[in-house]
C-alpha cells in the first residue's frame, strides 16, 4: 500500500517482484466482488441494543454491543482485530487477545485505518483453529473475505454503518495544528465523548502537559468537515457496499431516531443498531444477549434515521473545496471555516431552489413549467 498525495492508501504492484500469477486481482473485492457470506438469513434481523454495564455504555460510541461481542470471543481464548491509534496517533488495525486491551479498539475513529499484516495474521489464526472477530468498515470486511477466498465457521465478521473515511493526511495535519495550539503533544482523543449525552456528544482531547479540551462536535472543524463530506476518499461517494445485504455476519451502527421508533427505550447514553445477516451472526448475538438490553425492530426503522446504511456520502456541493482541503500541506482553520460556510450556503440555496421548483411546478399543474437546472 502507498499513500497518495491526498493521504489515502492505495494498493500497488511491485513489478520487479511480480510473477503474474493474478492472485492479487482474483482476491480484490472491487474487481472480483462476489457473495461469500456463510449461511445467510432469508431476511436480515434487526435489533435495538445497549450494554447493561453502564460503565461500558459510557465509554462506547453508541450502545456498547461491540464490547460484548469482543469480550465473548476473548473469553473463548480467541482474538479480536480492530482499529486503534498507535503512539503517533496513526490509525491501524491491531490484534488483541485480552479484555484489558479492549479500550484500544472501543469507540469511533474518523479516518482510514491501515490494515497492515492483519489479513495474513487472521489467515494464520484461522488455520490454527482460533475464534476470530474482525470489525471494520464494509470495504475492509469485504476485502478480508475476498483475501481468504471463503468464509470460516470460526470467523465473525462485523462491519459498520459507515459515513465515509477522511484522509489520514487531513487528520495528521489537524493533530499537528492542535498540538501547536496547545503547545503539547496529544496523549488521547475521543471523537464521541458522551458525558453530556449521546446526541450532544463532544470531541475531547488530552495533551501531555495536562491540558484537556472538549467541544461540541459541531464546533470542531475536523468533525464538521467530516459531516460535510469534505476530505473523504473518492470511493466513499460511490460505495459498492451501500446495501442492507452485506458480506458480513453483523452490521453495527447508531440507532438514531430510536425515540421515534421505540420511545419506551431509554436512550440518553446511546443505543446500537444491530443488523444480523447470517446464522453465525445470530448465534453470536444469542451468546451475549444476557449482557444486553435488546428489542427486536425492523431494518427500515434503522435506515430511516441512518441513511448511511444504504446511501453513499454525497459529494460536496463545491468540489474545488474538497481538493483544497485534501491538498493542503497544513491544517488551516480559517480557510476551512470559510470553505464550510460556502458549502453550507450553497447547499442551503440548492435545497431552497428545489423547494421553490416543487411549489411552482405544483401551482402550474405539474405541466413542466420549470426547465433547466432548477
Amino acid at each position: 500500500m502507498r499513500e497518495s498525495s491526498n493521504g489515502f492508501l492505495y494498493p500497488f504492484v511491485e513489478l520487479e517482484k511480480c510473477t503474474r500469477c493474478g492472485r492479487c486481482v482474483e482476491s480484490c473485492h472491487v474487481v472480483k466482488k462476489k457473495e461469500l457470506t456463510l449461511s445467510p438469513l432469508k431476511e436480515p434481523l434487526a435489533f435495538a441494543a445497549k450494554n447493561l454495564d453502564k460503565s461500558i455504555l459510557g465509554l462506547s460510541s453508541s450502545g456498547g454491543v461491540f464490547t460484548a461481542l469482543a469480550a465473548s470471543v476473548l473469553r473463548g481464548l480467541g482474538a479480536v482485530y480492530g482499529a486503534a491509534f498507535n503512539d503517533r496517533f496513526e490509525l491501524e488495525h491491531i490484534r488483541i487477545t485480552s479484555e484489558s486491551e479492549l479500550g484500544k479498539l472501543r469507540g469511533s475513529k474518523y479516518l482510514q485505518s491501515r490494515i497492515s499484516a492483519s489479513y495474513s495474521r487472521i489467515h494464520d489464526d484461522l488455520a490454527n483453529g482460533l475464534k476470530i472477530l474482525f470489525v471494520g468498515t464494509p470495504c475492509q470486511t469485504g476485502g478480508l473475505l475476498h483475501f481468504l477466498g471463503k468464509d470460516h465457521h470460526n470467523l465473525l465478521l462485523v462491519d459498520l454503518i459507515c459515513h465515509g473515511v477522511p484522509s489520514p493526511k487531513l487528520w495528521r495535519n489537524y493533530k499537528e495544528y492542535q498540538e501547536k495550539k496547545y503547545r503539547s503533544r496529544l496523549s488521547a482523543v475521543n471523537f464521541r465523548e458522551k458525558s453530556a449525552g449521546w446526541r450532544s456528544f463532544e470531541v475531547a482531547f488530552k495533551f501531555q502537559n495536562g491540558k484537556e479540551v472538549r467541544k461540541p462536535y459541531r464546533n470542531d472543524i475536523y468533525y464538521s468537515l467530516f459531516l460535510a463530506n469534505v476530505g473523504l476518499r473518492s470511493s466513499c461517494h460511490t460505495c459498492i457496499y451501500k446495501s442492507i445485504k452485506r458480506n458480513s455476519d453483523i452490521t453495527l451502527g447508531d440507532f438514531w431516531g430510536i425515540e421515534h421508533v421505540h420511545p419506551e427505550v431509554e436512550n440518553r447514553y446511546g443505543v446500537s443498531a444491530v443488523i444480523v445477516h447470517s446464522s453465525k451472526g445470530m448465534e453470536s448475538i444469542r451468546m451475549i444477549e444476557g449482557s444486553l438490553s435488546m428489542k427486536e425492530t425492523c431494518v427500515d426503522a434503522i435506515v430511516k434515521y441512518n441513511s448511511s446504511a444504504i446511501h453513499s456520502a454525497v459529494r460536496p456541493s463545491l468540489e474545488r473545496s474538497r481538493a483544497l482541503v485534501l491538498e493542503a500541506s497544513a491544517f488551516d482553520a480559517c480557510a476551512f471555516k470559510s470553505i464550510l460556510r460556502r458549502i453550507h450556503w450553497n447547499t442551503n440555496m440548492l435545497r431552497l431552489r428545489r423547494k421553490l421548483s416543487r411549489v411552482l411546478l405544483f401551482s402550474h399543474g405539474g405541466c413542466g413549467f420549470l426547465k433547466g437546472n432548477s
